[in-house]
């Protein structure tokens, strides 16, 4: 009674609001998450007795059991999603996040640059190692955002808001970080019931080819779209675009035309020096793992 008398919980919060005994336990389910449960009686009741104490105990326990096999059914879950499966398969760095950069999901290029210290995960959550860098994540992933809500791809040329720079973290001037908003109800649940960011890192190399999976992955192209932007950055008349790909030099003329747009150029020359002159667009540029 002494100490309910001075304590300003007991005085200003819990007796005003007819509580008069509290007690709680704390489970910590994962870095992320707490979990409080607590039982309180009124003014005027009697603390809790040994079988009550005894009781509750016992369904502690349970509850524990409880938030544990959800936390193994939901990372179960995650693995199982079919969104995951293909992206195990890229060779390229690939994460998964939450809106608030928690790690979902690693593939095993992404794993290797964990392991090299290149990206960070501190308590469940992506960081890269340069503040500056880190920083524009952070922004980068609001406009990635941003872009969703309002279904328009950002034309500043020659860098989408999508695209993040992340070199000196990766300790290569040409590495990049594509960022993607992908909703539940537009990929048919493939990355789970909650909206996620889907991260792949590309990292330059000394290739003589440009990589048009890349080009197209930075800029949205489509697959044909990629292919004629980065024929024309690598010297192909339109004729042979088109003998190449099986389609006429028109639809190669409107591929052209609207992979321009998208990314941000009003001329081939402009295209040309704008894919050549950034190594993270050449075959190999993805993440080495050593076998």
């Amino acid at each position: 009674d002494d100490y309910v008398a001075n304590s300003p919980f007991y005085r200003d919060f819990l007796i005003p609001y007819g509580m008069r005994y509290v007690s709680g336990v704390r489970y910590v389910v994962s870095p992320d998450l707490w979990v409080v449960f607590s039982v309180s009686r009124g003014v005027g009741r009697q603390p809790l007795n040994l079988e009550e104490r005894e009781t509750l105990r016992r369904l502690g326990e349970h509850m524990e059991v409880a938030l544990s096999l959800q936390t193994t059914a939901k990372v179960a879950m995650q693995a199982a999603f079919a969104g995951y499966v293909v992206l195990r398969k890229l060779h390229y760095a690939v994460l998964v996040m939450t809106e608030d950069r928690t790690v979902l999901f690693s593939n095993d290029a992404a794993e290797h640059l964990l392991a090299e210290g290149s990206i960070l995960v501190t308590n469940g959550r992506l960081a890269l190692r340069d503040k500056a860098e880190n920083a524009d994540l952070t922004i980068g992933m609001k406009q990635a955002q941003l872009s969703q809500a309002l279904r328009q791809t950002p034309q500043e040329a020659g860098r989408p808001a999508s695209l993040v720079r992340c070199g000196r973290s990766l300790r290569n001037e040409a590495a990049l970080m594509h960022l993607s908003v992908i909703e539940p109800a537009e990929s048919m649940g493939a990355f789970g019931s909650a909206t996620t960011i889907v991260v792949t890192f590309f990292v330059g190399s000394e290739g003589t080819r440009l990589d048009p999976f890349v080009v197209g992955y930075a800029y949205n192209l489509t697959p044909a779209e990629s292919r004629v932007a980065v024929g024309v950055a690598e010297g192909l008349p339109l004729e042979t675009i088109a003998q190449k790909n099986g389609t006429s030099v028109l639809t190669v003329r409107s591929q052209l035309k609207s992979a321009c747009a998208k990314i941000g150029v009003s001329r081939q020359a402009e295209l040309t020096k704008l894919l050549s002159s950034n190594a993270v667009f050449r075959l190999g540029g993805a993440v080495k793992v050593s076998s």
